[in-house]
């Protein structure tokens, strides 16, 4: 098995040595071969002396690509395109603001072999500095994801934070990221549907193995509401991307407006149990708004912003 790893990047110098220091420590299954990628997303290259003391730490072979092109799906594509290039079976994600335990490749490898499923992804945990306050840290957003398997596997999309996938769904399946979710997000869910959809399967590792850092930037009220939102717009959006009937995307967007009208009727009692409660309803109303924004053509541009910067 080849597996090339990649971790695009932009602009989060202190988070991508983090990233890069804990990948150094990751052991190799036997009789796999990795490739590292970073790819560097900045508008300018990053100075080689910034960059080559961060690969010099890893055990394994690896090397820079810069994609001139602004946004995540540019720099998911650009992956893509190496890996195709170097005819690896396997390419991995995870941000460059997450680190990475010891065991995680191993682990990630093995899931794929036991249950023989294309597609690995699972949670990502939240690490807060000392002074977040504790009603942000309970917040549902934050929570890591939980999913049900059956014999290992979820029906439900992979996230890039913490994934690793079979090159037959880009080889054979021809999926790249969708450049319309360039800044907004979300592409990753419509890549790993329209996976599904051609018959590709997804196991779930229900372990903490990847832990992403929340600058002071996202662990506020403002930024909560404004993800719950993006999760909203991203809703309607994947359903159009993927072809959703007049029905299904109506669906949505009644479940959007019950949402709206549950959140607000929910705030003050909510609020009473905890803060994080109320918070809680807020982002339902949020997220519901989000929904219909995207059904009025409001565009939403989350990721323009570089938290951690």
């Amino acid at each position: 098995m080849r597996i090339m790893l990649a971790v695009p990047t932009r602009g989060r110098y202190l988070y991508l040595s983090e990233c890069l220091d804990s990948l150094s420590y990751l052991k190799v299954p036997q009789q796999v071969e990795i490739t590292f990628l970073l790819v560097d997303n900045n508008d300018t290259p990053l100075a080689l002396e910034t960059v080559e003391p961060m690969l010099a730490k890893l055990p394994f072979l690896s090397r820079r690509v810069w994609e001139p092109s602004a946004g995540i799906v540019f720099a998911r594509n650009r992956a893509l395109k190496a890996a195709l290039e170097e005819g690896v079976s396997h390419l991995a994600f995870i941000d460059d603001d997450e680190t990475v335990t010891e065991s995680w490749l191993n682990d990630m490898v093995s899931q794929l072999q036991v249950t023989g499923a294309e597609i690995v992804t699972g949670p990502v945990v939240s690490l807060f500095r000392s002074r977040t306050p504790e009603w942000i840290r309970l917040t549902s957003l934050f929570r890591p994801r939980q999913e049900r398997p059956i014999r290992g596997l979820i029906r439900g999309p992979a996230y890039t934070g913490n994934v690793i996938f079979s090159m037959e769904i880009v080889r054979r399946g021809g999926l790249r990221f969708e450049e319309s979710f360039n800044f907004s997000g979300g592409e990753d869910v419509v890549f790993f549907r329209r996976a599904e959809i051609l018959g590709y399967t997804t196991a779930w590792l229900e372990k903490f193995l990847v832990f992403e850092q929340v600058p002071p930037t996202r662990a506020c009220l403002k930024w909560i509401l404004q993800r719950r939102y993006r999760h909203g717009h991203e809703r309607l959006q994947t359903a159009d991307a993927l072809g959703a009937t007049k029905v299904e995307r109506a669906t949505v967007l009644l479940r959007a407006a019950l949402s709206v009208i549950g959140g607000v009727l929910l705030i003050p009692a909510a609020s009473l149990i905890g803060l994080h409660k109320g918070v809680d309803a807020a982002g339902l109303v949020a997220d519901g708004l989000g929904a219909w924004g995207a059904a009025l053509g409001i565009g939403f541009r989350d990721y323009q912003i570089i938290h951690g910067s």
